[in-house]
């Protein structure tokens, strides 16, 4: 086919494109030719950059398993790639798989934007709660109405007898009261340099008793140092060296291999 140059809102899945150096990815593609070295710190909030293979599939196996492509051989919208690596010197090609907000980027600002509507337990639990005082201050008010009905009282008196009744059963003030404690709450946090932006969480953190927190990446760091290799020969472990030239031919082509090691800029990343 002959190469075209269009705008990235004219890009549909399907198209098959030329992906260069430094560019800033408008939608999610599959790498059909060639590595890429891709900073995903958009998405993921992960400053090391990642690399991007092609995917080994023929065009007529990915009917129906699109979403279940390792995420190895997957460029994300709104990343940017920072190198690339082919064979023979020839492009790095991707095919257009979805653009919009129906790529991560799109639904991560859709999340954003229009976020789940949450329903504590305990708020469902505090509604049930009021049902059934509620329940309650009706059959008081029925018993009422029909005691001072039999005692001949004024119709007026009745009605206010009834509601009064209502009101110590269900508490007016009861709304009122939870919003206050919450309330209380977020300024005792505040004096301990905790900060509450949203009330509704004071009541689920009350019952947490254990946080999680994934410092990978800050904290600890994510790979492997090596410090030698241990040879073996003839089912035998020898001494380990972490001279290259000591290694037999055959390991040290391995090594050399097998490996993601690439570079950007002056940088070796891998």
């Amino acid at each position: 086919g002959t190469a075209i140059e269009v705008t990235s809102a004219n890009l549909v899945p399907g198209d098959i494109v030329q992906i260069p150096s430094q560019f800033m990815l408008p939608c999610d593609m599959i790498v059909l030719q060639g590595q890429c070295v891709v900073n995903e710190s958009m998405l993921t909030g992960e400053s090391v950059p990642v690399i991007k293979s092609q995917v080994e599939m023929k065009e007529e196996e990915w009917d129906g398993i699109l979403d279940r492509i390792p995420t190895r051989h997957v460029l994300f919208g709104g990343t940017k790639v920072l190198g690339l690596r082919s064979c023979s010197d020839s492009s790095v090609l991707g095919v257009v798989t979805s653009t919009g907000f129906q790529t991560s980027k799109g639904f991560l600002i859709l999340s954003i934007l229009h976020p789940k509507q949450t329903t504590f337990k305990f708020l469902s639990q505090s509604i049930r709660f009021m049902w059934v005082l509620f329940v309650f201050a009706v059959m008081g008010f029925c018993v009422c109405v029909y005691v001072m009905r039999r005692d001949g009282l004024p119709i007026g008196d009745i009605i206010a007898r009834g509601f009064a009744l209502v009101t110590i059963v269900v508490p007016p003030a009861l709304p009122m009261a939870m919003s206050v404690g919450t309330a209380f709450a977020i300024l005792c946090l505040k004096e301990k340099k905790v900060f509450c932006m949203s009330p509704s969480r004071v009541n689920m953190a009350g019952k947490i008793n254990y946080l999680c927190f994934d410092k990978t990446g800050t904290l600890t760091q994510e790979g492997l140092d090596l410090m030698g290799v241990r040879p073996s020969i003839a089912g035998r472990f020898l001494e380990m060296t972490n001279k290259i030239e000591e290694l037999p031919q055959a390991m040290v082509m391995v090594i050399t291999s097998c490996h993601s090691l690439t570079h950007v800029g002056d940088q070796l990343i891998g």
